[in-house]
């Protein structure tokens, strides 16, 4: 036995978990004592919502429509995906709100959110070329 300690030396050799320790000569007991490791920060989460917010400051000054087209965003796009991140907003989603608003009778309006989407889209996939 260790001094005072009570721990046999042939149950630590022989404990699977002193395997590693054993082979480099560390004391299993000071990396128990080390402060975890805290995780590396995840970048953050660009939603719809947030890239709204830059997307019509960039339209007010390229269209005279840019009311219309906040107003579609914030009616149809930004109740159904404002807190997903951008990048997580598939194809299948689009049709799926596409058809929603058809189905809600606004056939002239389906094809004015698509434009809306479609130039949002443009917009964003140039500013990840950045």
């Amino acid at each position: 036995m260790f001094a005072g300690k009570g721990i046999d030396p042939a149950h630590r050799e022989s404990d699977p978990k002193n395997a590693p320790h054993l082979a480099d000569g560390t004391d299993p007991a000071a990396e128990h004592r080390k402060p975890p490791v805290e995780p590396a920060p995840q970048p953050p989460v660009y939603t719809l919502a947030d890239f709204v917010r830059v997307f019509v400051r960039f339209q007010k000054g390229r269209t005279k429509h840019w009311a219309d087209e906040e107003g579609k965003i914030k009616r149809h796009l930004l109740p159904a995906w404002g807190s997903l991140p951008l990048k997580a907003i598939t194809r299948t989603q689009v049709a799926e709100l596409l058809d929603t608003v058809e189905s809600k009778g606004l056939k002239s309006g389906t094809s004015r959110i698509q434009a809306v989407i479609s130039r949002s889209s443009a917009t964003n996939d140039q500013t990840d070329q950045r």
